[in-house]
């Protein structure tokens, strides 16, 4: 690249994103930005922790594992242009010291809100000490940024009175674009009444609530007329085991193990409903995708599950820690009575807000053209 001179420069600090949403959201923002630089006149440059997670072409890529040369390479990017770096977005929640004309962080932990148990420091420790440092990384340097962008319209307003930063300029971005689903779908065999609860074995994710109400419903109801799908193994770490050892005895309740794409899509056309019951969430693309099908869901009432399943018609919330009722809908629904289902409202988000990755960098931008 050196000795060529570009009408912008674009960097994309993305060095700590390895799997999960987090990588299909890098994916989803180098597919557009390799797209605006086809035409020669826009530099891309990408730090990333491996080139093959996410290739693209016209993207410049430099590998590293960390964030601590950011800055360094920020100076030798804008040295070989005749102008310096017109955008710094990061991916994600930190912000590096590095010289741009504008820079904007997106912001996807959802950390510093989740409320913390006494279980949670039994079960895995590093999740409580991932709260503080999230609370401090949201922090530090957050004044650099010309903006900061969230999913959510609830998390905008939380990160706003967290951070202290202007909320006009904090962009929602909800990601309720680009679910797509495998060519290929492997389907599983069923013979009841199917939940299916998708989730990693994070102690957080609450896991014990669904499993305590399907107790309490064979005990009302017996067995054999409904099945909780589990993606846990039970051996998947201590929170897994904690579960297995305590609701491995529930006949309803089925620890399958992690899914492949194909054999999850799979599932969400073969269950009947969905059951998420996780206390924190980025964004719960779970219920994105089960939502395509309009199959009834039961969703924890929390604002991410509110705003992520807007729209969808049979959609049922249950209080976070409260087995007791969410044991009274999955019963309603077994029995055939979907009077406990209404459709998720929808709730106005305040500007600004984009809805595609053209959309936020025209927005980006627009002060530098």
């Amino acid at each position: 690249m050196m000795g060529r001179t570009f009408e912008k420069t674009i960097v994309v600090s993305a060095s700590g994103v390895r799997e999960g949403g987090r990588l299909e959201l890098l994916r989803q923002c180098l597919q557009v930005l390799s797209q605006m630089a086809a035409d020669g006149k826009t530099r891309v440059v990408a730090f990333v922790s491996d080139q093959e997670l996410c290739p693209f072409p016209h993207v410049e890529y430099k590998v590293q594992v960390d964030d601590k040369h950011l800055y360094r390479e920020s100076v030798l990017i804008s040295e070989q242009d005749d102008k310096p770096i017109d955008l710094w977005l990061s991916l994600f929640d930190a912000t590096p010291h590095v010289e741009s004309a504008r820079q904007a962080v997106f912001c996807c932990n959802p950390f510093p809100w989740l409320q913390l148990r006494p279980r949670d420091w039994m079960m895995d420790r590093r999740v409580p000490k991932a709260v503080y440092a999230a609370r401090s990384a949201y922090r530090r340097n957050v004044r650099r940024n010309d903006y900061l962008i969230v999913q959510h319209d609830f998390f905008r307003r939380q990160l706003a009175r967290l951070t202290r930063f202007d909320g006009k300029k904090i962009i929602t971005f909800p990601s309720t674009a680009n679910v797509t689903a495998p060519d290929k779908k492997e389907m599983p065999a069923r013979s009841a009444y199917t939940f299916f609860c998708p989730s990693t074995p994070d102690c957080y994710k609450n896991f014990e609530i669904v499993c305590e109400a399907a107790r309490l419903l064979e005990l009302e109801i017996g067995r054999r007329r409904f099945r909780v799908e589990c993606t846990i193994r039970g051996e998947d770490n201590k929170y897994g085991w904690w579960l297995k050892s305590n609701w491995d005895h529930v006949d309803s309740v089925h620890f399958a193990g992690w899914q492949s794409p194909a054999k999850l899509w799979g599932w969400y056309e073969a269950a009947d409903c969905l059951v998420y019951p996780s206390r924190c969430e980025a964004w719960g693309r779970p219920i994105s995708e089960f939502a395509t099908t309009g199959k009834p869901m039961l969703l924890v009432d929390l604002p991410y599950a509110r705003e992520t399943a807007a729209g969808s018609p049979k959609t049922a919330f249950f209080p976070v820690h409260d087995a007791v009722a969410l044991k009274e809908k999955m019963k309603a629904l077994v029995l055939g009575d979907e009077s406990v289902l209404s459709l998720a409202p929808y709730r106005p988000m305040d500007d600004p807000k984009v809805y595609d990755w053209p959309s936020l960098f025209r927005l980006l931008l627009s002060d530098n053209d």
